[in-house]
């Protein structure tokens, strides 16, 4: 319980700094970039490579 209630308020804290200018303009933002596309683009290839199935 210890852990879970450790990583949560972390969590909780890296949301608040996302907030912040200085934070965005060194980390980049948390911005969807799909939600500025049109629905025929979504068929277009991914150029980033899957990095949760390459082993």
């Amino acid at each position: 319980d210890f852990m879970l209630l450790l990583c949560a308020s972390l969590q909780g804290r890296v949301f608040e700094e996302e907030n912040v200018t200085a934070v965005q303009l060194l980390a980049g933002d948390n911005v969807e970039i799909c939600r500025d596309l049109d629905a025929a683009s979504f068929s277009q290839h991914n150029p980033v490579p899957d990095f949760i199935h390459c082993r």
